[in-house]
């Protein structure tokens, strides 16, 4: 296998951005007992095709994976070509007639998929809002 071929790597799941996974994330990171040394010195998710093992470098620390099929899910959901509704329907004739190659039908169940992530992912964040502008209003935070 070629050196280059042989690491895959994603931006880290964890970020600032997203501060209440980012403050429960470092927390398990720094508690974590899978710890190794760190490869590429740079924060992200890596996966060693060769030895199957995925880990997280974070602050120049690194931390096995417990789950390294969990980033091949992440990387095929990553690097899929989104579907137009136009091609999704295509893909549905063809599961229709039984006809549908293999190929066709990962494809859209990873484009599903990813439909259903985003939706999750939107009402989690208007919930939140609605959770905050609700307890705004029923607090007085006056002095």
């Amino acid at each position: 296998m070629l050196k280059n071929n042989r690491y895959k790597v994603l931006t880290s799941p964890y970020s600032p951005m997203y501060s209440f996974w980012y403050d429960e994330f470092k927390e398990e990171f720094n508690n974590s007992d899978l710890k190794t040394q760190p490869i590429f010195n740079r924060d992200g998710w890596y996966y060693d095709r060769m030895t199957k093992l995925s880990w997280i470098e974070f602050n120049g620390k690194a931390k096995l994976d417990d789950n390294p099929s969990y980033f091949i899910y992440t990387l095929k959901h990553e690097s899929h070509k989104r579907l137009s509704s136009k091609e999704r329907d295509a893909i549905k004739v063809l599961m229709s007639y039984n006809r549908c190659p293999k190929e066709l039908i990962e494809a859209d169940r990873i484009e599903y998929a990813h439909l259903e992530i985003t939706r999750t992912r939107r009402d989690m964040s208007l919930s939140l809002l609605r959770f905050r502008k609700e307890n705004d209003e029923h607090h007085d935070f006056g002095g």
